[in-house]
């Protein structure tokens, strides 16, 4: 549940800032106190804690590295890799109908851009990031994080070794940020998302049974709380360390306050998990869906926004139904794979 409202406001982030739309009223997701797009780096967390659980059967011997390798790649690669070749689709329709309207993004295909998205590489630092289809950085620098926790996990047997380089991954970054406050670093967003990852694999080690007491998910929350208030009076000290109060406390409470026995009980379900696997649909899309609008919107010379509220809620509403029906899709073609596989076998 917690994944599924954190991929609806980073969806609300990015429209504000892609259409310029501000509301009078309510919470802006751009261009307001917080910066929302910050939740992204929560998404590294999360998935350092999970990718570290994982780690069991590799270390074990178990499982051996090219198959470890292999289900990461098919797991976080093809539905990206499909979405880029959408937007790519999307920016040949544009150039077709002759379209000049603004768009933050690239309008124009590039063939080596799609290799090294399609590829997940297109956020390494080895090549100018090709911007297609900009949210799927995300998915570039998880899986070069996989791909180190992996040789990490295989190699590093012991504790100290292992969390030694995590902690050498985190610290210089974070002496950094305190150091030179405002000053971004090359790839500032890649690096934040590196430091992160490893900081959720920190905490995996931390917390090893994936369940909180109600008492320390309590005071996870009232971190969070705290924060939000502190930030709402315009405290400086918490707006000047904004980030480093997001990443390293604020996430982390969030976290314990969801894995806490309690809340972890209510929300547990068939139809939590679902929307949860759904939030990965929804961040991928999100993007061509608005693409989409505003190709559709210009051809019809009516360029969004018009109707704010209006048109938020319907490329929210989208969006979701997209995801839902990628989701379906998706699990059918497991289903076909895993069926044709049992034939073979």
């Amino acid at each position: 549940m917690m994944k599924f409202v954190m991929s609806i406001f980073i969806v609300l982030h990015h429209f504000q800032q892609i259409t310029g739309i501000y509301y009078l009223k309510g919470i802006n997701f751009w261009g307001g106190r917080y910066y929302w797009g910050r939740l992204v780096e929560c998404f590294f967390i999360i998935s350092g804690m999970m990718a570290a659980y994982g780690l069991t059967k590799l270390q074990s011997g178990e499982t051996k590295m090219v198959t470890y390798f292999k289900h990461k790649v098919l797991r976080i690669l093809p539905l990206p890799a499909l979405s880029i070749l959408v937007y790519e689709f999307l920016t040949f329709l544009y150039q077709k109908n002759g379209l000049t309207f603004e768009w933050v993004l690239p309008t124009e295909p590039s063939l080596k851009g799609t290799v090294l998205s399609v590829l997940g590489l297109q956020s390494w630092g080895l090549w100018k990031d090709p911007m297609i289809n900009n949210p799927m950085w995300y998915i570039s620098i998880l899986l070069l994080c996989q791909i180190l926790l992996m040789f990490m996990g295989k190699y590093l047997k012991k504790p100290v070794l292992f969390y030694g380089l995590c902690l050498f991954f985190i610290l210089p970054f974070l002496v950094y940020r305190l150091r030179h406050l405002g000053v971004a670093l090359p790839f500032d967003h890649v690096i934040t998302g590196f430091y992160s990852f490893f900081y959720g694999v920190i905490l995996a080690g931390l917390i090893r049974k994936r369940k909180i007491p109600n008492l320390l998910g309590l005071a996870g929350i009232l971190v969070v709380a705290a924060f939000i208030v502190l930030l709402e009076l315009g405290v400086p000290f918490i707006l000047q360390y904004e980030i480093v109060f997001s990443i390293y406390l604020v996430f982390p409470g969030l976290i314990l306050f969801f894995l806490s026995d309690w809340v972890n009980a209510f929300l547990s379900g068939k139809v939590s998990d679902i929307l949860g696997a759904v939030s990965f649909d929804i961040y991928v899309w999100h993007v061509p869906i608005l693409f989409t609008l505003y190709i559709w919107d210009a051809t019809r010379d009516v360029l969004m926004p018009c109707l704010p509220r209006r048109h938020t809620v319907v490329f929210v509403a989208l969006t979701v139904l997209v995801a839902f029906f990628s989701y379906g899709v998706g699990i059918l073609i497991r289903k076909l794979v895993k069926r044709m596989n049992s034939k073979q076998a």
